[in-house]
């Protein structure tokens, strides 16, 4: 079964119906822009956007605003071929990432501190 679909348009309705689609898009994208406030970016700035955390809503500038900047390290991994022997032991260089630029090793009553490596920084934001 076919069925075949022929419509004749003259060049006037062909264009008026070109303009009227290119005008609905058009409108459709300006309706989409407006959103209450002049953004001062193309697109949505942060302080257009809106997250809720914890059943806090804020802008998305006041929560990036807030926070605090930690530093942080990568500590080395075991003992670096120091083993003085002792009573018991206590082994705090695992390769841990950490907020402290050293870790320390316990062999009793011997101690071994070795630094760790500076990554960097992160933010850490209250709750």
């Amino acid at each position: 079964m076919t069925i075949k679909l022929e419509i004749n348009l003259t060049n006037k309705w062909l264009y008026s119906l070109i303009i009227i689609g290119v005008l609905f898009i058009l409108s459709a994208g300006v309706w989409a822009y407006n959103s209450k406030q002049s953004p001062s970016v193309m697109g949505h700035s942060g302080e257009e956007i809106e997250v809720t955390i914890d059943g806090q809503t804020k802008s998305l500038n006041d929560f990036f605003n807030g926070g605090t900047n930690v530093e942080v390290y990568k500590c080395p991994v075991g003992t670096g071929g120091w083993n003085p022997g002792g009573d018991w032991g206590s082994y705090g260089c695992q390769g841990q990432i950490s907020s402290i630029s050293n870790c320390t090793n316990i062999e009793s009553p011997n101690r071994q501190v070795r630094n760790c490596t500076y990554l960097g920084k992160i933010r850490i934001y209250p709750n």
